[in-house]
């Protein structure tokens, strides 16, 4: 896809802000913050995660983001994309790349993140731990309770660093997972929106799934996702778990990085908070 093609979908993407939020940029009642999102999963984790952050800075990051993927498209041939897994193994694009190939076009990637002024927000999950918890849901569907926990609580996180009155609102753009899967985020994005007992619940305004091919800030998204899944499976499965370079690099540089998982004994406790409050409804009902 050329330079061309992307600034039109940025262009398109800028338009959004402005319908929900259509006064001039001195008069604005709010502004919109984007929440880009991606999921990275493995036998052992679940983790769904971004980049949070104003139109301002993120138009900045695309377009250098979009300069390197040229770039990367001189010096190879065919080369569509970064995509972390297939970084990760010189695989798709990626074949045939040597390791200081592989290392430098990370690196450039990395410094394109931090110039900007954006935060990650990541929350996973033990998919072992999520068997044992909620054996029927899990057996029935292993993605589904997954994505559900997730998504509700990367918007509790995200309330918590937002903060209620503080002139934003938040748009939600994640990675496309499949019909039955954008439901699932959108039906759990919905049930917190409308929850009026959630004091954060009219920060949110829109979550909306896209193709990698129509969104290039999903390719960030994929690159933290991917560093914070992996240092998950590390927690999951060793005694003292080993952070990735390129996540060193973010946090040495002073980028925010928020990440949560849940472990068993928070699964578990979550599963009785769930049913304590359904009994309370049922009970008011």
């Amino acid at each position: 896809m050329s330079v061309q093609s992307q600034a039109l979908k940025l262009f398109r993407f800028a338009q959004i802000a402005r319908v929900l939020n259509p006064v001039t940029r001195e008069k604005r009642m709010f502004v919109v913050l984007t929440f880009y999102a991606d999921e990275s999963y493995s036998n052992n984790s679940f983790n769904f995660g971004g980049w949070l952050g104003l139109e301002s800075e993120f138009s900045r990051l695309e377009s250098q983001w979009l300069k390197r993927i040229e770039f990367e498209r001189r010096q190879h041939g065919k080369f569509e994309r970064f995509h972390a897994t297939y970084c990760n193994a010189k695989t798709g694009d990626y074949e045939g790349w040597s390791d200081d190939d592989k290392i430098e076009h990370t690196k450039a990637l990395l410094r394109i993140v931090t110039r900007r002024k954006v935060a990650a927000v990541c929350a996973g999950l033990d998919r072992a731990a999520l068997l044992r918890v909620y054996p029927e849901e899990v057996a029935s569907d292993p993605l589904e309770s997954a994505y559900n926990l997730t998504v509700k609580q990367l918007m509790m996180m995200i309330a918590r660093y937002v903060k209620k009155n503080s002139g934003y609102r938040v748009a939600i753009i994640h990675d496309w997972a499949g019909e039955r899967y954008n439901g699932i985020i959108q039906q759990a994005f919905s049930k917190m929106r409308d929850d009026t007992r959630w004091t954060h619940r009219d920060l949110f305004v829109s979550c909306t799934p896209l193709k990698w091919e129509d969104c290039v800030l999903l390719q960030p998204a994929d690159m933290i996702a991917f560093d914070t899944r992996k240092l998950l499976d590390q927690t999951i499965i060793r005694s003292s778990p080993q952070m990735r370079r390129s996540l060193q690099v973010l946090l040495g540089k002073g980028v925010p990085v928020m990440a949560r998982y849940f472990n068993e004994a928070t699964l578990r406790r979550l599963r009785e908070l769930s049913a304590q409050n359904h009994e309370r409804q049922e009970t008011e009902a």
